[in-house]
């Protein structure tokens, strides 16, 4: 799956795909998208294939395991409402984007984190003093211990500054030291954790 994550996401950025996203019409012409994007047509169809198993597993008396479980059940809510967004194309669409900017968000975020850590073994050390600390080595981490983890937290955000995650994305930056909210967002390499 992650293979084919990386094909479609290499396919995208290429030249083809961009003339399509500019010229959606083109689309309908029959075939085209199928050679124009095998990439994704085989994602696509790996993930159909998924959905289907995960609907044919799915028990409806029982509560929902997942997401895809809530919308399989909102699906049937709406069955003959043509207004309805639950469909099965729309879930198809969501699982798709789930994967797209959750994989590839905490990939390229875990990558940069790996490095920028082996680069500055002090803020390594804090981060694993710290997770130490509130998590200790009994138990799973919860979503409750990300507010008693303010270096951790930190780190992460200053990660995702450091170097963009999504190279297609919009770029963004600060020209100097801004107030947001009480939070201070600071110019690029200008007293970060990790220095430019």
């Amino acid at each position: 799956m992650m293979d084919l994550l990386e094909d479609y996401l290499k396919e995208d950025s290429g030249l083809v795909p961009q003339v399509l996203n500019a010229v959606p019409f083109l689309l309908r012409i029959p075939g085209v998208a199928e050679k124009a994007l095998p990439a994704l047509k085989a994602f696509l169809a790996l993930l159909d294939e998924l959905l289907t198993e995960h609907g044919t597993s799915r028990d409806p008396t029982q509560p929902p395991r997942d997401l895809t479980d809530a919308f399989l059940a909102e699906v049937e809510k709406a069955e003959g409402n043509p207004e309805s967004s639950f469909n099965d194309e729309n879930l198809r669409m969501v699982v798709l984007d789930l994967f797209t900017a959750g994989m590839v968000t905490t990939l390229t975020t875990m990558a940069w984190a790996l490095l920028l850590m082996i680069l500055h073994p002090d803020v390594q050390r804090r981060v694993q003093q710290e997770i130490d600390e509130v998590i200790g080595q009994g138990r799973r981490p919860e979503m409750g211990d990300q507010a008693r983890m303010p270096f951790t937290n930190a780190v992460i955000h200053e990660v995702q500054f450091f170097r963009h995650i999504d190279p297609l994305g919009t770029p963004h930056m600060t020209s100097r030291d801004t107030e947001v909210q009480g939070f201070l967002i600071l110019k690029i390499g200008v007293g970060s954790l990790f220095p430019t």
